[in-house]
């Protein structure tokens, strides 16, 4: 077998056909089922529309949010320092566990990632934000769904959240995300749903329909991103109440609110307001929580709980990003972005101590870094991880030798 390339496996699967590139929209509207897509440019956006492949070469790491989204539908994915081995039309065949690219079509052994069937007193929940693949994903022994992104559906459509403003069609954002939300929560019902709030920032939504408006950020990821845009444009945010208050009304209790990149406790006491004045009683109605993804919001952690917490998230990747001073996107810092180091992990179990004594239920999400780290998280506090469902079998065994362990 002649391997082209050996890269990193980001999804799970293997698959065989003609290479495509796609670098914009058009070239993405032209994937059709068989084809291979490869990219040095990949977003959610563009792979949303290529979703008829069958498999995926791009430029990136684990933690890019183009390679959660290949997850998160089932698409074999794997992750490569450069596609100019790739010629388009050329036959390939992909294996997203081992990240190898052979020449032509090859016969490979499939192998299973959905099958973990063990007991765990540790719960594992799942990244989810594709509701075409929520009754698939229910079938999964998980204890439900800890991180589902609202603005999934804005990376599949394209369109800027003030494009449905601009055209009066907010009512239809309202519905397309209610449906959702609902489509979920259906699947998974009694399991746990916890929605996260939109985290779009400008580099991304510039690009989208309606997002002529957005400033030229010269660091987006340091720029207006996280709750922080949705307190500012409140309009936003309190149209998402309304879409998950719409399936509260309908008796779903097993919705829980989550806010994403919060900076400093003032905005999360903010945003709870505006739910108050939306119908939602927050810890009544819905439970509430943050995702923890800044060291200002950790070292915070102690007011938080005071402030009322059902469930503290703890965002790895973000976590590095912000410690490290590396912006995960940008490819010449690679080499720093590493959620093992010191100083995250200081972060991570100063977090998970904290809660503990508290009693607060806590999540994260998971890198491969952090492997040898398991045992010690659980006894520290750690009650649940929330990963991609082609990763389940592999943390789950995980799991399973550092619960023993522990013991």
């Amino acid at each position: 077998m002649d391997v082209i390339i050996k890269g990193q496996g980001a999804s799970y699967g293997i698959s065989s056909g003609p290479l495509k590139h796609v670098f914009n929209e058009d070239s993405a509207r032209e994937i059709k089922s068989g084809d291979i897509v490869f990219s040095d440019s990949l977003t959610p956006t563009l792979a949303a529309i290529a979703r008829n492949a069958s498999g995926f070469i791009i430029c990136g790491i684990e933690a890019d949010h183009t390679v959660g989204y290949l997850r998160e539908t089932w698409k074999p994915a794997v992750l490569v320092d450069s596609i100019d081995k790739f010629n388009e039309g050329e036959e390939v065949t992909i294996d997203g566990f081992s990240g190898e690219v052979y020449k032509g079509v090859v016969k490979l052994e499939e192998r299973s990632f959905r099958d973990f069937t063990g007991k765990l007193k540790t719960k594992i929940y799942l990244e989810h934000g594709v509701p075409r693949m929520a009754q698939r994903m229910a079938k999964l022994n998980t204890s439900g769904v800890g991180l589902f992104r609202l603005n999934i559906m804005i990376q599949e459509m394209g369109k800027h959240p003030e494009y449905f403003f601009k055209n009066k069609k907010e009512q239809d954002l309202q519905k397309l995300l209610g449906d959702s939300i609902y489509e979920v929560a259906k699947a998974f019902n009694p399991r746990p749903v916890w929605v996260r709030t939109m985290d779009l920032d400008s580099s991304f939504i510039s690009k989208y329909e309606g997002g002529e408006h957005e400033e030229n950020e010269k660091n987006p990821m340091l720029g207006l991103r996280g709750l922080a845009r949705d307190l500012k444009y409140r309009h936003i945010l309190e149209l998402q109440y309304r879409a998950i208050k719409s399936v509260v009304d309908m008796g779903f209790a097993n919705i829980g609110v989550l806010y994403p990149l919060v900076r400093d406790v003032s905005e999360y006491i903010q945003a709870k307001k505006i739910m108050g004045n939306c119908g939602l009683i927050p810890h009544k109605d819905v439970r509430v929580g943050t995702i923890f993804e800044t060291p200002s919001s950790c070292l915070q952690i102690k007011e938080f709980i005071d402030e009322g917490l059902d469930f503290a998230f703890f965002g790895i990747n973000d976590m590095t990003q912000y410690t490290m001073a590396v912006d995960r996107s940008n490819p010449n810092m690679r080499h720093m972005y590493n959620p093992s180091n010191t100083a995250v992990l200081h972060l991570l179990f100063f977090f998970l101590e904290e809660c503990k004594k508290s009693n607060i239920e806590t999540t994260m999400t998971f890198l491969s870094p952090l492997k040898p780290l398991l045992r010690k998280m659980i006894s520290s506090g750690l009650t649940s991880l929330t990963i991609q469902s082609d990763r389940l079998k592999e943390i789950g065994e995980l799991l399973e030798k550092a619960e023993k362990e522990v013991r």
